[in-house]
């Protein structure tokens, strides 16, 4: 599932879940919209903190080549 389905579906919000994690909400929106790629430690970072019900694949397949990378 992707992060922006997630947050809804968890009654999240992007602030909230961007805070809890220590990362500020206009790059938490980024990577969701697909503006920008999440480096390893945030992959990391959200599959443990959505329990693995968001994973690399989710965050990153909008990004060519990039889960062979991770």
């Amino acid at each position: 599932m992707d992060l922006r389905e997630y947050l809804f579906q968890k009654k999240i919000t992007i602030d909230q879940f961007a805070e809890s994690i220590n990362y500020s909400r206009t790059f938490i929106q980024c990577v969701i919209t697909g503006k920008t790629k999440p480096g390893r430690k945030l992959v990391r970072t959200i599959e443990e903190k959505t329990e693995g019900q968001v994973t690399r694949h989710d965050l990153l397949k909008n990004f060519e080549g990039a889960i062979e990378k991770m």
